[in-house]
């Protein structure tokens, strides 16, 4: 296998890695609204008027910093990737002596952008107030 393709099949497998994980981001994100939509419908019968609005934050924050963050942190890595293979197979097809650049470094664990860079993506963020507007009917309907 050449440069050119090996850089080809870089760039292949990080951009399947982002699609194969976005199919299966949606279910469970509408799995967990199926969830609270079914603890709104039935929250007469499962006797949860007595839950504190804490246990809502609580809940919304999990999902935001535990299941979006690191879903958004994972297609943010491998979609740079993906461009930065893309980019070297451009290179290489203009002048096949050039190197290939060292790939980006993943986000720093210690960094604004690896805890609240989801809220800039526009799908996390609609997941994000989807799940807080059916935590706050929950809370509102009776």
């Amino acid at each position: 296998m050449d440069k050119l393709e090996a850089v080809i099949e870089l760039a292949k497998m990080s951009s399947s890695r982002h699609d194969e994980r976005r199919k299966y981001e949606w279910q469970v994100s509408l799995a967990f609204w199926a969830l609270i939509i079914g603890a709104i419908v039935k929250k007469s019968d499962l006797h949860l008027q007595c839950l504190s609005s804490s246990y809502g934050v609580l809940i919304g924050a999990l999902y935001a910093f535990l299941w979006l963050r690191g879903i958004w942190v994972a297609n943010d890595n491998d979609k740079r990737l993906s461009e930065h293979f893309r980019t070297q197979a451009l290179n290489i097809i203009q002048n096949p002596l050039l190197p290939i650049a060292t790939p980006p470094s993943k986000i720093k664990k210690c960094s604004f952008k690896y805890w609240f860079g989801f809220l800039g993506d526009w799908a996390l963020l609609f997941q994000f107030i989807v799940t807080a507007v059916l935590i706050l009917l929950f809370y509102r309907i009776t």
